[in-house]
């Protein structure tokens, strides 16, 4: 039986997200969060990427907002789907006041599915 590493929760959101690698001019490629927490973040996307443990540049939509909030993460683990891939992302660098908008957002649709 494995233990469980992380030291927070992760909640279920799905949010829009564009990566690329930092520093890099390519366009955004986009994908889908599946879940969110303090330090890191799941994401899926039909783009396959080897670039493991190096800094990717973020576009996050914020919840119940047009704007997306900008982060620095690095792919940890990568699974491969039957349509896609699925990366778990270290989170870096990200605006506190972005990153608890979108905690407390899915802190709420958790909290609304535990009640029924």
């Amino acid at each position: 039986m494995s233990k469980e590493r992380r030291k927070f929760i992760r909640y279920d959101i799905p949010l829009d997200v564009g990566f690329k690698l930092l520093d890099n001019t390519s366009e955004y490629t986009n994908g889908v969060i599946t879940n969110f927490s303090r330090s890191g973040l799941c994401f899926e996307t039909d783009h396959s990427t080897d670039h493991m443990n190096k800094a990717f540049d973020l576009q996050i939509k914020v919840p119940d907002s047009d704007r997306f909030t900008s982060a620095v993460g690095d792919i940890v683990w990568k699974q491969e789907l039957d349509q896609g891939y699925l990366y778990g992302v270290r989170l870096m660098v990200m605006d506190t006041d972005d990153k608890s908008i979108i905690l407390e957002s899915a802190y709420n649709i958790w909290l609304n599915k535990m009640r029924g």
